[in-house]
């Protein structure tokens, strides 16, 4: 294709050496490919790739680049007689230079040691994209390597990311081997097993050359983070040793875990959270450092399930790195990824789930429930994948199905999470305070209301990073409210707000959902409109800067709509609760507790601006949604109280007023329930003698 010649800069300005490459003759296509090899490798900014430093045309007519000059060696040569560390070091770093050219968009397809240079430094430099190819096209043939190409190349196949993977898997044989490996009939590869003596190379070398690209690593980022934990002995996500294996790799970290202080430090393995103090409590050496080799294990066992979760949907985003696309066409592409591993789940279950939990908990934190739900009501239903996803999965699932109003659904699978993290750890406490408080949201049982308080109040006596204390608060106002005390929620909500003005790098994590916390109280119980307006304001300012249109942004706009109502700011009004109908239909689904909550607000601001006919016609759009829900559903009971204030406002008489809110079941379910106690309140200022909570 060329040739490549070492060179002085000669016209004096300082002195330089570079590789000049000299396109040979050779028609429209060799002059294609020279091209696109400029144009691709202008786009890198790695230290680990050879930039392009100029181009043009010579006075013959030859096209040329000069590209950084790299004194090195192949790295087959460079590595050859160096400590085995050293040499799994470098191959990590070939896994960053090719992760920057992927997160470009391109692959480079000719993956050998003759095209990745080791300098006098010892710095990786990939070299020659000259066959690289745009992630986006289509081609299958053109030139290749055969010692070092994928199956799918030498088939004729659609290339991908796992190409580049294959090419780092036989460079990594090579460089630990000492040998190429030898080819089976699939044009998969014999690992060389006395070549490689650890076990855990073997496996991540069999792993990065398996003949399905899909069963390989998803991305050269996994297999560089694959070859870290093993220089950091961790257990390698290739192998499935279990808990011996596993174990094995903590007491070769910690060489002094014999003893049991040492062992209980194991138990920080999860990452999350220290068990120290359950270690301390238990009665014995032997039953101490069972306990942190267990707790250890279970941590562990989570840990690592999440982050092949991640892994997973990381691959997922990087395949649409660059592309610019805006939140809706990003939800599509997620979407359609997923569809692609669904209906691949019989072939390959394990990156099916990951995929499912990882994107369907994306669109779920992003506010998008009904895209999460269509995800996880497939996957949940077959239960396909390894039993420690799917049970990762069943946590997220039971949120889903309580915030989409699928209340029965929910409450048995809340309660089985209740009780599954009820293990004695310490490290467990938090998801199971978490699941404890949610479940008593939804059945309002006065055990479960005391069983939550009881495991929060263990939890505000540990010693909490800020943003667990923040968290930990904002469970209390929720227990607060369900117990009807508002003015201790609006308490323990204003902490949680006074947490995030102290460390504002926690703002994307929930400071919308406090602030509207806050601003209903505000509204509901202090009657202090502009206090909630001025909240509403940040929520859709500094929050949406943060996030971007999600269901909190709904939230903001119910709040702002609210607000001028009960200052007689009807146009505003009117206004900001169609906006917040709109986001909640789009984010929630029309018929959600969201939706008929804007619904019903936007009849009441109707009926305050002195329209009842419009007032009557978005309650009866609401009740048209819902349909046949029971009369103690949330949705039905916002629909009856907005139509009984507005009877009242009306002109209806007292009388008439009260029996029918009299008939009102479900007095607990208004201490929670913010938006129904308001109309409730504003009934019992009218005049109509109110219920009794207590």
């Amino acid at each position: 294709m060329g040739e490549v010649w070492r060179a002085r800069r000669d016209d004096g300005i300082y002195d330089q050496i570079v590789a000049i490459k000299l396109m040979q003759p050779g028609g429209p296509d060799r002059a294609a490919r020279f091209d696109n090899e400029r144009r691709r490798l202008a786009q890198m900014e790695h230290p680990g790739i050879a930039r392009i430093l100029d181009g043009g045309i010579t006075a013959d007519g030859l096209a040329y680049m000069a590209m950084d000059y790299v004194d090195g060696v192949p790295i087959d040569q460079f590595a050859s007689g160096r400590p085995l560390r050293e040499r799994v070091r470098l191959l990590a770093s070939v896994c960053d230079a090719v992760h920057h050219a992927h997160t470009k968009l391109v692959l480079h397809r000719d993956l050998k040691p003759d095209n990745i240079l080791v300098d006098q430094n010892g710095q990786v430099r990939l070299i020659d994209f000259g066959i690289a190819a745009a992630m986006e096209e289509s081609e299958t043939g053109g030139p290749l390597t055969l010692a070092y190409a994928a199956p799918e190349q030498l088939q004729g196949k659609p290339l991908s990311v796992a190409t580049d993977v294959f090419g780092i898997g036989l460079v990594l044989h090579t460089v630990l081997s000492g040998r190429l490996a030898m080819r089976r009939h699939d044009a998969s590869i014999v690992v060389d097993r006395s070549g490689i003596p650890p076990k855990d190379l073997i496996a991540i070398a069999e792993r990065a050359t398996k003949a399905d690209p899909s069963a390989r690593y998803p991305s050269a980022d996994a297999l560089g983070s694959e070859l870290r934990r093993f220089l950091d002995g961790q257990a390698v996500f290739a192998r499935s040793g279990g808990l011996t294996y596993r174990a094995g790799k903590i007491v070769q970290r910690y060489p002094a875990a014999s003893t049991a202080g040492s062992l209980a430090i194991l138990a920080l393995i999860g990452g999350l959270f220290t068990s120290l103090n359950f270690a301390s409590e238990a009665r014995g050496e032997t039953k101490r450092a069972n306990s942190a080799l267990a707790q250890a294990e279970w941590q562990l066992q989570r840990s690592e399930t999440f982050l092949q979760a991640q892994v997973a949907y990381g691959d997922a985003l990087q395949r649409l790195f660059g592309a610019n696309a805006d939140a809706e066409a990003l939800s599509s592409a997620l979407n359609n990824i997923w569809l692609e591993a669904h209906a691949n789940r019989a072939g390959n279950p394990e990156t099916a789930a990951a995929l499912s939990y990882a994107i369907g908990r994306n669109f779920y934190f992003r506010g998008d429930n009904v895209s999460a739900l269509s995800i996880f009501d497939a996957w949940m239903g077959e239960g396909y994948g390894p039993p420690e996803m799917i049970a990762f999965g069943e946590e997220v699932y039971a949120m889903m199905l309580q915030d989409a109003g699928r209340v029965d659904e929910a409450i048995p699978r809340m309660r089985d999470l209740v009780l599954r993290f009820d293990t004695g750890f310490a490290t467990s406490l938090t998801d199971r305070v978490n699941y404890a408080v949610r479940l008593a949201r939804m059945t309002r049982d006065e055990a479960d209301i005391l069983l939550g308080e009881d495991l929060l109040q263990q939890r505000l006596t540990h010693d909490l990073a800020p943003f667990d204390r923040l968290y930990a608060f904002s469970q209390l106002g929720s227990l607060r409210m369900i117990r009807d005390d508002r003015e201790g929620a609006l308490e323990a909500y204003g902490e949680v707000l006074r947490m995030y003005e102290l460390h504002p790098e926690y703002a994307s994590n929930g400071r919308d959902i406090s602030r509207f916390n806050v601003a209903s109280l505000q509204l509901f119980v202090r009657s202090n409109s502009s206090e909630a307006d001025r909240l509403a304001d940040l929520i859709l300012t500094e929050d949406f800067a943060l996030k971007g249109v999600s269901l909190q942004t709904g939230r903001g706009y119910l709040i702002r709509g609210l607000a001028a109502e009960a200052e007689g700011r009807t146009g505003d009004a009117l206004a900001a609760l169609s906006a917040a109908y709109e986001t909640f239909s789009s984010f929630a689904g029309a018929e959600s507790t969201h939706a008929i909550s804007a619904l019903s607000a936007l009849a009441v601001a109707h009926a305050s601006a002195g329209n009842l006919q419009a007032a009557e016609e978005e309650l009866a759009r609401a009740s048209a949604l819902i349909g046949e829900a029971d009369a103690g559903d949330d949705r039905q009971r916002k629909i009856r109280l907005a139509h009984l204030l507005i009877r009242r406002s009306a002109g209806a008489a007292v009388e008439d007023v009260q029996d029918a809110l009299l008939l009102e079941p479900d007095i607990k379910a208004l201490r929670t329930d913010g938006l129904s106690r308001y109309y409730h309140d504003r009934l019992v200022r009218s005049g109509v003698p109110g219920l009794n909570f207590k």
